[in-house]
């Protein structure tokens, strides 16, 4: 027997009741889903749309992040926060039509180049990744540098 403590008073719900419960919560999402994907309403192209904006300015912070060596901490977090920034501002005022993620990308890319080659990051833990990929590299792939 499993017992949930909430706002001191103990309620007690066996494993049938659990799984019940999450079989009843399950089939409710699954016939939600099926609806709304025979006739999907005009906001879901627009959350579909807007979730997918919102990701790419994160994409080139974390590709940056992980294979250029000169990438720094403060140029990650202000590409990220610009980057959706742009997005959200150019979603607000109209421009590009669909494109906005695509500026949002476009300005994470430069912020992140810019503030990695203006700052100066000296933490040890990116030295210890680097190794660790090349040591993964040499390992797996076969790799001559000549």
């Amino acid at each position: 027997m499993i017992c949930f403590k909430y706002n001191k008073t103990k309620v007690k719900i066996t494993e049938k009741n659990i799984n019940t419960i999450s079989r009843v919560v399950i089939l409710a999402l699954g016939i939600g889903s099926v609806l709304l994907a025979i006739k999907p309403p005009d906001l879901i192209f627009t959350l579909i749309m807007f979730s997918i904006a919102l990701v790419m300015p994160l994409f080139p912070t974390l590709i940056f992040a992980i294979y250029w060596k000169r990438g720094t901490t403060p140029a990650a977090i202000s590409s990220s926060i610009l980057g959706v920034i742009t997005v959200l501002i150019t979603y607000y005022f109209g421009y590009g039509n669909t494109w906005y993620g695509a500026f949002g990308m476009l300005v994470s890319i430069l912020v992140f180049v810019v503030v990695s080659l203006l700052t100066k990051d000296d933490s040890a833990e990116g030295s210890d990744f680097y190794k660790a990929l090349d040591t993964g590299m040499n390992k797996y792939y076969n790799l001559h540098v000549d």
